[in-house]
Formats: C-alpha cells, sequence, structure tokens
C-alpha cells in the first residue's frame, strides 16, 4: 500500500478474511460517552472539568472512550502534520501500538530524537502516554487485543472526515496516517491470532 512517495506500508486486507470473528473477548462494560473528543470537554471558570454531549451515551466496553480521546489526540491534534512528516509519523505510530504502556519519554532510543526535537510529536507522546496510564489504572486487567480494535475502529472512522470534501477537520496528511495506524492495527491483530 503506498502512502507517500517514500512511504510503503504492509496492506491490512491480506491477512483479514483470517481473523476469527467469532473470538469474543470480555471488557469492563460502563457508561460510555462514546465521542470522547476536545469540543466535548470544558473546563468552566473555577476549574471544574465537565463532558458535555451525552446524545451518543450508552453502556460500552470502557476501551470505547479511552480510544476515541486517543484518536482525537493523535489525528485531530495532527493537523500540523505535512506530507513529509508521513514517514516519523508511521515510525511514531508503531511505536505508540508496540505496548499499551509506554516508556519514559527520556528512555526512548536514538532513533526516536525526532520525537524530542519536535513538540508536536512531543505533545501527542505525553498526552497519550498519560491517557493509557489513566487507561490501566481504570482496567488493570486490560487486553491489549480490545483497546487495538477499538482505537481501528475510530482510526477507520477518521477516514470519512475529510476536510478537502467538507466532511470534517482532517486534511490529507492526518487522514494518511489514520490509514497507516489503521494497517498496523489491523497487521498486529492478524498476526496475534
Amino acid at each position: 500500500l503506498q502512502i507517500a512517495d517514500d512511504l510503503e506500508i504492509e496492506n491490512p486486507v491480506l491477512g483479514f478474511d483470517n481473523l476469527d470473528a467469532e473470538t469474543e473477548q470480555e471488557s469492563l462494560l460502563c457508561i460510555s460517552h462514546r465521542d470522547m473528543n476536545f469540543a466535548n470537554d470544558i473546563v468552566d471558570d473555577k476549574g471544574n472539568f465537565w463532558f458535555i454531549d451525552w446524545t451518543h451515551a450508552g453502556e460500552d466496553a470502557i476501551e470505547i472512550d479511552f480510544a476515541k480521546m486517543e484518536n482525537e489526540i493523535k489525528f485531530v491534534m495532527s493537523k500540523d502534520f505535512s506530507e513529509a512528516d508521513l514517514k516519523n509519523l508511521e515510525k511514531f505510530e508503531r511505536l505508540l501500538l508496540s505496548s499499551i504502556s509506554l516508556p519514559d519519554f527520556e528512555a526512548l532510543g536514538e532513533e526516536f530524537n525526532f520525537l524530542r526535537e519536535d513538540q508536536r510529536f512531543t505533545k501527542i507522546y505525553k498526552l497519550v502516554k498519560l491517557l493509557r496510564k489513566n487507561y490501566v489504572l481504570a482496567n488493570p486487567e486490560h487486553k491489549e487485543s480490545i483497546y487495538k480494535t477499538a482505537l481501528l475502529r475510530f482510526s477507520i472512522h477518521t477516514l470519512s472526515f475529510d476536510k478537502r470534501k467538507g466532511r470534517g477537520e482532517c486534511e490529507l496528511p492526518a487522514l494518511k496516517y489514520a490509514l497507516i495506524s489503521s494497517s498496523i492495527i489491523t497487521n498486529q491483530l492478524y498476526a496475534a491470532e
């Protein structure tokens, strides 16, 4: 799958038919917002944190709200990225998807110097790390495959938010980043089967 002139990723559809749709995994259920994003999070003048717009709320896996917010952090906050950033975005996404618990920023190897040198990556990494830390605290018996499935749901959903067509806020580089993420997750889930 050719994403850019200098970036090709493994086709996520190749092993898709081999995924076992009958495999069920249980998750902690809760009242889920189901549309956790920055537009629905507000802080009042006293510092109280509020979640608004509960139109789609319902009982769902705890992973849904965490994955939706991670999706928001990665693809909506990536508005400043360009096509030239895609190679680093792929490397970055592979790091983010390597484990639910991310290493401390200072412990990252030299191959991730671009994270330290670029505030766009730094900000996203630190927010995703904090979000996942809270997810693990809320669900100590978590399963990475359930979290990744929720991430896949939202990364694919992001592909419909094409600003060029007046259907959302994502420019082409953010859409390509979401496609890269979807591909990596699909291949990881397939390899885990």
